[in-house]
């Protein structure tokens, strides 16, 4: 008998996730030739003083009743940090400390869904985070989380391993930012191949 659509999609998102995993495991973020950390530090400023009215982020963001308009999950490497980030106007984007990143992809429907998917996920478990004025970066094998709310920025850092066991209470968010990883690494490869 043959399995159903749903089971037979959410095991394809899963391996696709595991082999992005490792990817970047094997990868372990190579640095560009002149990696600027100016860039990467101005790019990850300019996210968390994002003003959702002036970018056009409704208020509330649908599907969200706690405030949250953003997040960014920050996952640390031994040689840098990648930061994603998912605005709930379907704006995503990914920032390499080591240099380079994928910005713009929100305007493609599936990272535009995922992408709000990620800020409904962190706006349904908000309380987890503490309120911040210098959001930090994640150590190595580390994932910081960003919440980007209308009361202020909210953190929380949790180690990977448990965020992939599933045994952390931000596991959930962990899984839904990896989604997000994931649909703008396929329309990011799809228009290479362009």
């Amino acid at each position: 008998m043959p399995r159903p659509m749903p089971v037979i999609l959410a095991v394809s998102a899963l391996l696709l996730l595991a082999l992005l995993v490792l990817r970047l495991r094997q990868r372990a973020i190579p640095a560009a030739p002149s990696a600027d950390l100016s860039v990467y530090r101005d790019l990850r400023t300019q996210l968390f003083a994002t003003d959702p009215s002036a970018v056009g982020i409704p208020d509330p963001v649908p599907g969200t009743r706690n405030g949250v308009f953003g997040i960014a999950m920050e996952i640390g490497f031994p040689n840098g940090t990648a930061t994603v980030a998912g605005l709930g106007d379907g704006t995503a984007s990914l920032y390499l400390e080591t240099g380079g990143g994928v910005i713009g992809t929100g305007r493609h429907e599936r990272v535009h869904l995922t992408a709000v998917s990620f800020v409904e996920a962190a706006d349904g478990i908000v309380e987890q985070g503490d309120l911040t004025v210098e959001p930090p970066l994640p150590a190595s094998l580390e994932v910081c989380f960003h919440w980007l709310s209308r009361d202020g920025l909210l953190t929380k850092a949790a180690p990977e391993e448990e965020l992939k066991s599933g045994a952390h209470p931000l596991a959930p968010l962990y899984t839904a930012g990896h989604a997000l990883l994931t649909e703008m690494r396929l329309v990011s490869e799809f228009a290479g191949r362009r």
